[in-house]
């Protein structure tokens, strides 16, 4: 027998390891006698979570590109000044964005972003 010999007093097979810890020498985070592939999995695995900071934001850039933004729709004659994509796009990051300003000014560049989409035919 290559694999296995036979023990004379029981007549049960003895395996050979020699070929699994030949094969485990490469992986030392594992057992030679173990059955599973792979690393063990009952080890402490522990998990650094950062911690997460409001990013800070000037309002004066928002209020930049949402004016940007306004004008470009004001501007246009007939029809959305940009591809459709980009239009609803913009029909959903725009209050998103008026959210970083002051409350009164946030609301007043809603409305306006909305009322030159319903001119244009284009509010959802």
């Amino acid at each position: 027998m290559s694999t296995a010999e036979r023990i004379p007093a029981t007549g049960a097979r003895k395996t050979r390891a020699v070929g699994r810890e030949r094969r485990h020498a490469k992986c030392p985070d594992r057992s030679p006698l173990s059955t599973t592939r792979g690393p063990q999995r009952n080890h402490r695995v522990t998990v650094f979570v950062p911690v997460r900071q409001t990013p800070q934001v000037d309002p004066d850039v928002i209020r930049s590109r949402l004016q940007a933004t306004l004008a470009a729709v004001r501007a246009s004659k007939k029809g959305s000044p940009w591809p459709p994509e980009t239009t609803r796009l913009n029909q959903l990051i725009f209050p998103q964005m008026a959210n970083w300003l002051p409350e009164s000014e946030r609301d007043q560049l809603r409305f306006e972003f909305e009322a030159e989409l319903k001119r244009l035919n284009l509010a959802a």
